[in-house]
């Protein structure tokens, strides 16, 4: 079996890729481990209105539209954050991959299932083999593999890309009978004590109906994320009583990259694209969208390749330059983010939301300028805004001082 380009993983990331490479014209084969598309399923499906509009995403995949998000902080703090209109959609996972793939595969790529990419031989060369794990067949032929096997990239790390970054090791539960407070918000908790290292959420589906959920640093502990959230739900003042009533439909779990992109996200004919290359935001998680341009990229080069416009060093390099010039500065603002969250306590957290809770016109303000997708344009306005803040709360000075300081510190490096 001969290909001009394979694509390994068919989630959106790697079914972006299939689909624009083969829209080129090129030969393309889609590989997915699983029997089925888009299961078993790993998020909770937040994905922007933007990511829909730019990638013409399909509408049917959607369960519910979300506008706000209620934070509970340590102690149960809250404060509340609103947009006019709806910025996130939550979505059928399995639904939103089968039909993404099934686009590729309409463009003319193909779609091999149950087979698992564990090998490549000949990188570098115009034409490299790449080991399969299948009933059928055992190699394949490319001349660029696009390697999107989300989090956990087993390819890349056989042929040597330097792939180690902390990870998020996450569950959630899909519940029904669960008390949120709005349809159309999602909810966020904190605190070192239930959820070290990140936060857990509660995702609405619909009345009643939701993803209850959390993420554990795995490399600070060591406690299964399964337990973490079962404490939660028995134990957390808040989310415990809003799932007393709650019953487990379905669980999910996965892992999620921290502090990407990896150093090296191409090498010879190999490009690495979402997950495998750490194109996930530090402070969220989130991945979707970067991960649909980095699929998009990805494809893109490939056919430039083919067509004689590029050399393997100069695929590497554009493609680099693409993934850095789309959202490279927000992986790397979000990295710096998540390593200053990292250094507040849960005391200094509380003095945080307090602050949030009091200050209206600063929640309006990140309300009308907050972009989920390009955290980074609301950083340094909201720095100069806690500043001149802190003169009317003398309270508040000694936390909103080691905020500025640990900016100052981290983004310097």
């Amino acid at each position: 079996m001969t290909y001009d380009v394979v694509v390994v993983g068919a989630g959106p990331t790697g079914s972006t890729a299939a689909y624009t490479a083969a829209k080129a014209g090129l030969k393309t084969l889609l590989l997915e481990e699983h029997s089925q598309i888009g299961r078993p399923a790993h998020c909770t499906g937040k994905i922007t209105a933007r990511a829909f509009q730019e990638f013409n995403l399909p509408r049917d995949c959607v369960l519910n539209t979300v506008r706000g998000a209620f934070f509970y902080s340590p102690s149960n703090l809250q404060f509340s954050l609103f947009k006019d209109r709806g910025e996130f959609h939550i979505v059928d996972r399995e639904k939103l991959d089968r039909k993404l793939a099934e686009r590729a595969l309409d463009a003319g790529a193909e779609l091999l299932l149950e087979a698992k990419a564990y090998g490549l031989e000949g990188l570098g060369k115009p034409n490299c083999l790449l080991k399969v794990k299948h009933d059928h067949i055992r190699y394949v032929e490319a001349r660029v593999v696009v390697d999107a096997e989300g989090s956990t990239p087993l390819l890349a790390e056989r042929v040597g890309l330097p792939c180690q970054l902390p990870r998020l090791k996450g569950i959630q539960y899909e519940m029904e009978g669960v008390d949120f407070n709005e349809v159309d918000a999602v909810e966020l908790y904190f605190g070192r004590r239930m959820f070290p290292g990140f936060f857990g959420w509660i995702v609405p589906l619909d009345t009643g109906r939701a993803r209850v959920g959390l993420c554990v640093r795995g490399d600070l502990w060591k406690t299964p994320a399964r337990s973490c959230l079962e404490k939660a739900l028995r134990s957390h003042p808040v989310l415990s009583k809003k799932t007393r009533r709650g019953k487990v439909k379905h669980v999910q779990g996965g892992e999620i990259p921290l502090h990407g992109p990896v150093k090296e996200c191409c090498r010879g004919n190999l490009m690495l694209a979402g997950g495998a290359a750490g194109h996930n935001k530090s402070t969220s998680g989130g991945g979707i969208y970067f991960g649909l341009k980095a699929g998009k990229a990805a494809g893109e080069a490939a056919a430039q390749i083919l067509a004689g416009g590029l050399s393997w060093l100069q695929m590497s390099n554009h493609y680099a330059v693409v993934c850095e010039k789309a959202f490279g500065r927000e992986l790397n603002f979000t990295s710096k983010m998540r390593r200053m969250l990292d250094e507040f306590s849960d005391q200094e957290l509380d003095c945080i939301f307090r602050f949030l809770a009091e200050e209206e016109k600063l929640r309006r303000e990140i309300e009308r300028y907050g972009d989920t997708d390009y955290q980074s344009r609301l950083f340094f306005p909201l720095i100069l805004k806690l500043g001149s803040s802190t003169l009317k709360r003398p309270w508040s000075f000694r936390f909103i001082s080691k905020i500025l300081l640990t900016s100052f510190m981290i983004f310097l490096r």
